[in-house]
């Protein structure tokens, strides 16, 4: 192993791989953001927490690390607000047994509303950024403090630079000139806004508001119908799908309607506490790592009063309206700080900061108490409907910024060695709405989503795709059959008595090729696990083994059991410390099989029975070809193809004996459902084939019937006249045909004269 290899890990403050250093040798510090608690885990969790679990895993089994790992889970939160509210009045409002006329008067105003959401959310770069325009040049216009009015320039020349990239759509240019449609929309916009609805400038999500109004419209349309008897099917059999269809749009007018009247704590609290949980579920099934200590917001709120005061005594804080506001301007202009460093192109990307702050966070109410746009909540005051805790500054909650910087000091103290969240956390924190988690892993196993993130750079963005994962399962099933085959040639090797072990050219080699990947495989892990060249050598390890295998194979001798055995096992052993495979024994030879009591390995009980049974079934085979008996043949064949898969059993038959793998008995299901179609598709291109070629017959036998005679008679679209023969002389307009056309008209006409003598012979009695 090549031990000059320092660690370095990629740092997004740097942008660069940096010499991993930690404070304490003995014992690292990790804090990790998690999950906003307000919905089901969706595949960009998924691919976080699986990247930080496979970095974890290296560090600690691979290097060495002992690992303190903390991560939060956010429950207060305005996403967990609305979700929460408007899941309790729509419940309410289901269970009530209103009047079907009323239902659908409330469902039409619903998606009234759906429609201005989507009208104004079209234009709402165009809206955000005349307003925020305006706002700027109000307070340039005002303020005295000469750095904030700098600060205030500079954000209005990024302002003005957004602006002029909107504009080069049409569409928008066309609404930007029309004073008094934007004026209207503009309105639109601040009444949507007072009433918390939410609007997106996200094309995916746009369209699924559109998505939304048209399954809305038909779902009032088809109860319209019922109601008035136009439709064979009763208004209150259609109420529960109905519901179903109407209840995203019509939750929002609900929440607009009445949300300031849900006050009960237990409400929001019951949605996180049950997203926690369905968080953990995912998160144990992709068996991801659980951390050391979880830290909750609502369990921290003292904590985040006492910080947010300290904020305040250094001249950072400052308190408007009961919120409490980090000043970013006060921040920057310190010598010892410099706010963005992160992500210093985002500062001014007042849509971040706005997805950030949360949909009950950016009315213009709150715009209007921050000193700069850049500034953000350190504590929100809460108004009607949403959770409080009392405080200094009155009741509220935390905000979000702040929360992670309260708990993180609190469990693993004033210095971090890693600080980690998905990429899209970076400034600030944002949810990414793509498949969930629960839905990809009913369609592939957590060890084939762990190999798709092996297979890509964990701090880059990531297809996730059908080829993707595609070409993930033929990954797996290359470490799979290498596991299986040298189990098999272990187990031949074990049952010999006198064992060759000298080790030749071919030996060494492998042997020198096993020692390169492994120094290979060290330097990509030092360089910030880099996980994809990892796979690289290892799937190139087993291509050199299988080169090996087929070799020795092909010259009638055994391949070396003991070499491929520790070959394997260097793969298990880098599979584990990844966290592909859970099996903690260490002479395990690829992927383990159990049973339901863990502590018996399936393997080690079952392959004795099953190589006798294989040895047996061997020699009446060769018995049964000795002596042509073609039914014990047929018998042999059901026992390789049709029993043994049943019980996870695959039987190969191998000039140098039977091979017996244990595999998952419904992939071997699978191989015999393909094997059964490939021989149906082999059975249909045959029958087609003999259709084809009995229809081409035919085709023939009826053109051979046909007088040379008659051949161009019935052609009077071509052809007007004929000689005594039927050929045709001139063509439909009565021009004569030139030498060459009569030519090659005589030509086929002697050919149907040959074809027409044929059919007369075969049609003349024989004597």
């Amino acid at each position: 192993m090549n031990q000059e290899a320092q660690l370095k890990l990629y740092n997004s403050m740097t942008r660069r791989k940096d010499t991993f250093v930690p404070s304490n040798e003995s014992c690292l510090s990790w804090y990790n953001c998690g999950p906003t608690v307000y919905d089901a885990s969706h595949m960009g969790h998924a691919r976080s927490y699986v990247s930080f679990d496979i970095i974890r895993r290296v560090l600690t089994s691979y290097f060495n690390y002992n690992i303190s790992y903390a991560m939060n889970i956010t429950d207060i939160d305005d996403k967990i607000i609305f979700r929460a509210r408007r899941n309790y009045l729509i419940d309410n409002y289901i269970s009530s047994s209103h009047p079907i006329d009323r239902i659908i008067e409330d469902a039409n105003e619903a998606v009234k509303l759906l429609e201005d959401k989507i009208h104004v959310s079209k234009y709402l770069d165009l809206l955000t950024i005349t307003e925020k325009l305006t706002a700027q040049q109000n307070k340039v216009n005002t303020t005295k403090d000469g750095h904030q009015l700098k600060e205030l320039e500079k954000i209005g020349k990024k302002l003005l630079e957004n602006k002029a990239e909107i504009l080069k759509d049409p569409q928008q240019l066309a609404m930007a000139e029309d004073n008094e449609k934007l004026a209207t929309l503009a309105e639109k916009k601040m009444k949507l806004k007072e009433s918390n609805i939410a609007l997106t400038n996200d094309p995916n999500k746009l369209a699924m508001f559109v998505k939304n109004k048209i399954k809305a419209d038909n779902a009032i349309q088809s109860l319209s119908s019922a109601a008035i008897g136009q439709s064979d099917v009763k208004p209150d059999s259609r109420l529960q799908e109905f519901f179903s269809d109407i209840r995203d749009p019509l939750s929002e007018l609900l929440d607009k309607k009445f949300g300031t009247s849900v006050n009960d704590h237990e409400i929001f609290a019951r949605l996180a506490r049950h997203w926690e949980n369905d968080f953990n579920d995912d998160m144990k099934a992709l068996n991801v790592l659980p951390a050391d200590a979880i830290t909750r917001v609502s369990e921290y709120v003292p904590e985040v009063i006492e910080f947010v005061q300290g904020i305040i005594k250094r001249n950072y804080g400052y308190v408007s309206n009961g919120s409490v506001y980090f000043d970013t301007v006060a921040f920057n202009n310190s010598p010892d700080h410099r706010y963005g460093k992160l992500l210093p192109e985002a500062i001014g990307d007042l849509n971040a900061l706005a997805e950030g702050e949360g949909e009950l966070s950016i009315g213009d109410d709150r715009l209007r108490e921050k000193r700069s746009p850049n500034d953000f909540a350190l504590w929100k005051c809460s108004k009607p409907g949403e959770p409080f805790w009392d405080s200094p500054w009155g009741k509220g909650r935390p905000g979000w910024h702040i929360e992670c910087s309260v708990m993180a000091s609190a469990i693993l103290g004033k210095s971090l060695d890693i600080h980690s969240g998905g990429v899209d956390l970076k400034f600030p924190h944002h949810e990414n709405e793509i498949a969930q988690v629960e839905e990809a892993l009913s369609k592939y196993s957590a060890r084939q989503l762990r190999l798709a993130f092996l297979s890509h750079p964990w701090n880059t963005t990531m297809d996730y795709s059908e080829n993707m994962m595609s070409s993930t399962m033929q990954t797996e099933k290359l470490f799979l059959e290498f596991f299986l085959n040298v189990k098999d040639i272990d187990r031949v090797y074990s049952a010999q008595t006198l064992k060759e072990e000298k080790w030749n050219s071919a030996e060494l080699e492998l042997e020198k090729g096993l020692c390169q990947k492994q120094n290979n495989i060290h330097r990509f892990l030092c360089d910030s696990i880099n996980t994809p060249d990892v796979m690289k050598e290892l799937k190139e390890l087993i291509n050199q083994s299988n080169s090996y295998i087929a070799s020795k194979r092909s010259l009638k001798q055994s391949p070396n059991a003991r070499l491929l055995k520790k070959i394997s096992r260097y793969i298990v052993k880098m599979l584990r410390i990844f966290g592909v495979t859970v099996d903690e024994i260490e002479t395990t030879i690829g992927f383990p099989s159990y049973t339901d009591n863990k502590n018996i390995n399936k393997e080690n009980t079952i392959m004795p029975y099953l190589t006798v049974l294989a040895e047996f079934r061997a020699k009446v085979r060769d018995s049964a070809r000795l002596q042509k008996v073609p039914d014990l043949l047929n018998l042999c064949d059901d026992i390789r193809n049709d029993i043994l898969p049943e019980l996870g059993v695959r039987l190969e038959d191998l000039e140098d004996g039977p091979a017996i793998k244990l595999v998952d008995r419904a992939i071997l299901l699978k191989e015999k459902e393909n094997r059964l179609m490939a021989i149906e598709e082999k059975k249909r291109k045959k029958e087609e084939a003999k259709r084809k070629q009995m229809e081409l017959k035919a085709q023939q036998e009826s053109k051979m019937k046909i007088s040379p005679k008659e051949m161009f008679l019935n052609q009077s679209d071509k052809y007007s006249q004929f000689d005594e023969k039927g050929i045709p002389t001139h063509d439909h307009e009565g021009t004569e045909l030139s030498g060459k056309q009569k030519k090659k008209l005589l030509k086929q006409y002697e050919a149907q004269k040959k074809l027409f003598l044929e059919y007369q012979t075969k049609q003349a009695p024989s004597n």
